[in-house]
């Protein structure tokens, strides 16, 4: 349970690159909860400080690249509908992994997965052909999720 919440707070807090705002979240986590008496004590290992400080922030750190797996792209009449069932198809398949329908003029497309580490994409792609014979690695951009803090 330690590691899951250490884990959690690195990536939230660390995602933004921004010390003051990691701070905070310790700060915050070590004050003693009122009902019980419990804390939580972060504690940033090195490899972990390594892994964010690798991260490829661009347009000032509000947007990511990461990859992911490609499902599906079409601009035809009936792409949004086949869209949604490749999205669907893939839930089903891939409970545990992050599927997104996006539009970008003029092609709907399905996305699965977003890994920092291009080793975990090309691992779910591997799972993914079986099921969508088209699907292929790709690199994208995603918004900062810690901007807010």
């Amino acid at each position: 349970m330690k590691y899951c919440v250490l884990i959690f707070v690195a990536l939230m807090t660390g995602l933004g690159a921004q010390a003051q705002g990691l701070e905070r979240v310790r700060w915050g986590l070590a004050m003693a909860d009122s009902l019980n008496g419990a804390r939580v004590e972060v504690v940033e290992t090195p490899d972990a400080a390594a892994a964010l400080s690798d991260l490829k922030w661009i347009e000032g750190g509000s947007k990511m690249l990461v990859y992911g797996v490609l499902l599906f792209s079409d601009n035809t009449q009936n792409a949004r509908e086949n869209a949604r069932s490749v999205a669907g198809r893939f839930a089903d398949i891939f409970p545990e992994t992050v599927v997104e329908v996006s539009y970008e003029s003029p092609h709907f497309k399905v996305t699965a997965g977003k890994y920092i580490d291009k080793i975990d994409a090309i691992a779910l792609c591997g799972k993914a052909l079986p099921h969508f014979t088209k699907a292929v690695v790709i690199q994208h951009e995603i918004a900062n999720p810690t901007k807010q803090f």
